[in-house]
């Protein structure tokens, strides 16, 4: 007997592997919609968390560009500030000329007079002038990108020169004054222009010229004073105070102490 054999009419057959085929289709699709609508589900969800993130990183880029903005803000306040520091460094004085004045006396012996003082201060140039037109150019164009950039021009440097004539009984001492100012820290490049006789009031002195230069970056608080006692007996504003060697005050005793009486008067 045929395997293929059924007694089941043809037309039951038929309609159910129909059936049967249908079921599998529908099952299939039902499938297949599962797992698009899940697909869409988690890559909807994936899609959210990647824009909430993007936005969170926006958020953090947006304000690490201010963070940055603001640094470069304060960079340029402090150049500005320090720019506008060396140019009141150039034009106030670090060293003053009383304490100039006071620290060239001390250290001069007492026996030396001065005759003339000068005191000359010179700016200096930063660079020479361009001598060729391909300098020139270069020159021209960098000046043009330093005021599209907005630097600020640089404090020009100045040096101070002191040119000090006077007199003196003999060379010696000369030249103890000059190596007195050698050593000292606020002077530099000490030299002797000349040396020679001289008569001053009936007197047979050596007159000479010392020049040196001022150094720029000492000041007053780096400076530590000297001190060199006088050794006066009267104050020459007023004969009626003492001083002694050391600098101290001698007040007169009031018992000895006359008081001037009005006599237009009587």
């Amino acid at each position: 007997m045929p395997k293929d054999m059924s007694f089941l009419p043809e037309d039951y057959l038929e309609r159910r592997a129909a059936r049967r085929t249908n079921m599998i289709a529908l099952t299939l699709f039902v499938v297949v919609i599962v797992v698009v609508v899940g697909t869409w589900f988690i890559t909807g969800s994936q899609l959210r968390e990647s824009l909430a993130e993007n936005k969170t990183a926006t958020v953090e880029y947006q304000e690490a560009g201010q963070k940055l903005d603001q640094m470069d803000e304060l960079r340029e306040q402090k150049a500005e500030m320090e720019r506008k520091a060396e140019i009141a460094a150039v034009l106030v004085e670090r060293l003053q000329r009383s304490v100039m004045l006071a620290e060239l006396i001390n250290h001069m012996p007492a026996t030396v007079s001065w005759l003339e003082f000068e005191l000359e201060t010179k700016t200096l140039r930063r660079a020479q002038a361009p001598s060729t037109a391909l300098a020139r150019a270069q020159q021209r164009n960098a000046a043009k990108a330093a005021a599209q950039q907005h630097t600020a021009p640089r404090p020009p440097e100045t040096r101070s020169t002191i040119k000090l004539v006077g007199v003196a009984p003999t060379d010696v001492q000369v030249a103890e004054f000059i190596s007195a100012l050698s050593t000292h820290p606020a002077f530099s490049n000490v030299s002797l222009q000349y040396s020679e006789k001289s008569k001053v009031q009936d007197a047979e002195l050596r007159k000479f010229e010392v020049e040196m230069l001022v150094r720029s970056a000492i000041s007053d608080q780096d400076l530590q004073p000297s001190r060199v006692p006088r050794r006066l007996k009267l104050d020459p504003m007023a004969e009626t105070i003492q001083i002694d060697e050391d600098g101290r005050l001698i007040l007169p005793d009031p018992a000895v102490a006359t008081v001037p009486t009005d006599t237009a008067g009587e």
